[in-house]
């Protein structure tokens, strides 16, 4: 791996050296710019939810870089910019400008997601393209990680703020670009925040944009003094946003749900215990749901209605993200210890849910859980009897 990943580097430095790479600190002084809203300046951002306990205790030490988010940062305000002339190339739309430079904005603003997108295709085709079909405005709905559920939410759908800010100031519709044969979650999403199907254009070769709407990239980096690891703020207003719009959506159960979250057995993370495991739930209430084979719409419905939440460390959780006064009991393999930790944290800390993190034994591969059913049922029984939740 290690190789391959040195040839696709020397690789990348030839077909896009970094004179040609135009990043996002680039475009003030380049294009115009636009402000979202006011709701969305820069804002002093710190995340004290309800509450977040790692067990057992002696793994704390490992997770000690939660900390770091009790501090108070800055996340900056939120803008778009408008870019003309952009070649956008398939099949994940890396996307070129004008003296054959490249955005990087259409790479998460780095080098190593631009190796993964497929660029020695992207490349060629911007260079030999014959047939090139032109549309007047649009935005990208495509993204190099985009076909997983949670990087679709936290890469592509926080984005949509500007398309919707965008159709408010000008009166026009931009097209919304989305990857060939789309999962169906992705159009599923969309429609539900608002973008129509004639607004959606597949893309199966490269297009030609005269105006191509550009939101900025909120990946703010924040200092971690125990560790190596990266940390990052995720992008609250643009979850509040997403939030907003599916509020009405829902209808509001007097009765919540209880829910654990059943993960394929040819999966990653699933529960090599799960019978026993649901046989200790279903005494409390709980449903077993598979969100795979779940609409989005239901998906929502059911996160947005439950006081419980239980499952492996997954993709399903970024539902969280319309979640209230919740209990969140997340299983964790053990040993793995990297900034994909405190992504689930910080959306329980946005909105106060109250966030267990039980690092668990696993069976193969250091991702196979087995679930510690005793402490399951004892964390369980305490918030029950608790009056902190309303379950």
């Amino acid at each position: 791996m290690k190789v391959k990943n040195f040839i696709y580097k020397v690789l990348l430095d030839i077909f896009f050296p970094k004179g040609v790479r135009v990043y996002e600190r680039m475009l003030d002084d380049l294009f115009m710019k636009y402000e979202i809203s006011s709701g969305f300046k820069s804002q002093n951002v710190s995340y004290n939810g309800n509450g977040y306990t790692v067990i057992p205790d002696s793994e704390r030490n490992n997770f000690k870089f939660i900390n770091e988010f009790y501090d108070n940062h800055i996340i900056d305000k939120s803008l778009f910019y408008l870019i003309p002339n952009v070649v956008v190339t398939h099949p994940l739309g890396v996307s070129f400008i004008k003296n054959n430079c490249i955005l990087m904005n259409s790479a998460k603003n780095s080098s190593i997601y631009l190796n993964k997108s497929g660029f020695i295709k992207s490349y060629f085709e911007y260079k030999f393209m014959k047939e090139i079909e032109l549309i007047d405005c649009a935005i990208l709905a495509v993204d190099i990680l985009g076909i997983n559920y949670f990087h679709f939410i936290n890469d592509v759908l926080t984005s949509l703020p500007a398309f919707d800010r965008y159709i408010n100031k000008f009166g026009i519709r931009p097209k919304v670009i989305i990857q060939k044969n789309a999962p169906k979650f992705q159009t599923e999403w969309l429609e539900i925040l608002g973008v129509k199907s004639d607004d959606l254009i597949e893309i199966t070769r490269s297009i030609k944009v005269k105006n191509l709407l550009v939101p900025s990239q909120h990946i703010t980096l924040i200092p971690n003094s125990y560790s190596n690891n990266k940390l990052y703020l995720l992008d609250k207003n643009s979850f509040d946003w997403i939030r907003n719009k599916v509020y009405n959506l829902i209808p509001k159960d007097t009765v919540r749900d209880k829910i654990y979250i059943s993960r394929p057995i040819n999966s990653k993370r699933f529960i090599a215990n799960e019978k026993d495991l649901f046989l200790m739930l279903k005494k409390y209430g709980f449903e077993k749901i598979n969100p795979d084979k779940m609409t989005v719409r239901d998906q929502i419905e059911k996160f947005s209605n439950s006081s419980f939440v239980i499952g492996a460390h997954g993709a399903a959780f970024s539902n969280l993200i319309v979640s209230s006064k919740c209990v969140v009991i997340e299983l964790y393999p053990e040993g793995r210890y990297s900034e994909s930790t405190m992504t689930y944290y910080q959306i329980s800390q946005m909105y106060g849910l109250i966030h267990y993190l039980i690092t668990s034994e696993c069976t193969i591969n250091h991702e196979n859980i087995k679930a510690d059913v005793a402490l399951i049922e004892k964390i369980v029984k305490e918030c029950i009897n608790s009056n902190n939740i309303s379950v």
